[in-house]
């Protein structure tokens, strides 16, 4: 009778953090069944059809112990460690498989859609996704900053350290494991105090406590029983406890989430809340976790409450130098003042001509930007006939700026800065633009 074999997997187009790389809709919907069971490496691929991983991994390690050389088995766990943020092991045997090319081969779509490719090839793809390179495409650059966890996330966390714990009760690790995987990891936990950020994929599902305990009891009783040789035994060993808690986390290149609100900061500090709930730090840690929280908590709203001014202050100037711009140019364009009469109002003075002779220094204010000696002309007659009581008495100097226009309209001297600012609180009442300096 004939058999009707369905291989699938997915070359993935494009890999981002450590979700799934095959397309479960896409590719997987119209795979045929078998007609009678299939061998364990293909059944793995077929369980990986249906997203259980816990099958896919459970059938493709049964596949390696009949025959350590089993393709299909190889291919299967390849895929389960990608999409149990096993990133290491997955691409152990990626690369096992495209150095050894096997013949076997996988078809990957439906309908006439359909393509076939070999084994050597999907793992060829897959490497590369893994590498962050997808066929055809440039990598995209990533912040180096961690992002803040999720509720789900912080959930995941927490059972990774659960089950290390469960792990060693149940006397399936030893106490140097214990320690050495959980100190490898604590600074996942303890971002702001360990001074050590890292990005390991906590976060990312992992497999349940009990299926943990159950596959390392399984191989204990395969090396006893001889069915599986030490290397083996260790090596798979070695992969499901780098799956739970790696040895060798990955660094992440930035630091810890930023704590620039209120909110964030209840957000950690809950955090550790849920950690020391459920056992995974000490007391001491959660101490010293909070502690630098509240430190960096109030450096990070310092910095952007500075970042904020700068940019208010930015802002105020701008629409000053545009507003001083605005009255020197109506300033020039009109045609001579009218002319006060005795009857109407006292004669003020005609205003100083502006000088680009320093005033010899001292403190003075600012009163716009110009772009020229006329545009300043036109500025100071305006604004000396509109405020002869702050600026009556004040001589007008044109200063060299490296701002908009290229020179400034300064007025002074005064008898020191507080003055100044006194000045330039009585204009800014009268929405003029004001602004202390030291005169050239």
């Amino acid at each position: 009778m004939m058999k009707h074999w369905a291989f699938a997997i997915l070359a993935a187009a494009s890999l981002s953090g450590c979700g799934a790389v095959y397309d479960p809709k896409g590719f997987w919907d119209n795979a045929a069944f078998w007609d009678e069971a299939p061998p364990p490496g293909q059944g793995a691929i077929a369980a990986v059809n249906h997203d259980d991983w816990s099958q896919a991994e459970k059938l493709g390690t049964e596949a390696l112990r009949r025959n350590i050389q089993d393709p299909y088995a190889i291919l299967a766990l390849a895929l389960v460690y990608q999409n149990t943020n096993r990133a290491p092991q997955a691409r152990r045997y990626y690369e096992a498989l495209a150095t050894t090319r096997p013949q076997g081969l996988v078809t990957l779509g439906r309908g006439d859609a359909a393509r076939t490719l070999s084994i050597a090839e999907v793992a060829r793809i897959n490497l590369a996704a893994l590498d962050g390179i997808p066929a055809g495409q440039t990598p995209k650059r990533t912040s180096t900053r961690p992002s803040a966890p999720t509720a789900a996330g912080m959930d995941n966390v927490i059972l990774r350290f659960q089950t290390l714990q469960r792990l060693l009760d149940e006397g399936l690790i030893t106490r140097d494991e214990y320690d050495a995987r959980r100190s490898a990891n604590l600074p996942a936990l303890l971002r702001y105090s360990s001074g050590k950020p890292v990005d390991s994929g906590l976060e990312q599902p992992a497999l349940p406590p009990g299926e943990v305990a159950d596959r390392l009891q399984t191989l204990a009783e395969n090396l006893r029983q001889g069915s599986i040789s030490d290397e083996e035994q260790s090596a798979e060993r070695t992969a499901i406890l780098d799956g739970l808690l790696p040895l060798s986390p990955a660094r992440s290149a930035g630091s810890a989430p930023l704590l620039d609100t209120e909110a964030k900061s209840a957000a950690a500090i809950d955090r550790v809340r849920r950690m020391r709930e459920a056992g995974i730090i000490s007391a001491a840690d959660g101490e010293r976790e909070k502690t630098a929280i509240r430190a960096r908590s109030q450096s990070d709203r310092a910095q952007a409450a500075a970042a904020e001014r700068a940019r208010a202050e930015a802002q105020a100037q701008a629409q000053a130098q545009a507003q001083a711009q605005a009255q020197a140019k109506t300033a020039a364009g009109s045609a001579a003042a009218t002319a006060l009469t005795p009857a109407s109002a006292a004669v003020i003075p005609p205003a100083a001509p502006v000088s680009s002779t320093p005033l010899g220094g001292g403190v003075g204010i600012r009163l716009g930007q110009v772009g020229s000696d006329a545009q300043a002309q036109g500025l100071w007659t305006v604004l000396k006939e509109k405020f002869p009581t702050q600026l009556g008495g004040l001589s007008p100097v044109l200063s060299k700026t490296s701002g908009k226009g290229g020179f400034a309209l300064d007025a002074g001297p005064v008898a020191d800065r507080g003055v100044a600012q006194h000045l330039c609180l009585e204009l800014a009442a009268q929405k003029q633009p004001c602004a202390p300096v030291t005169l050239p």
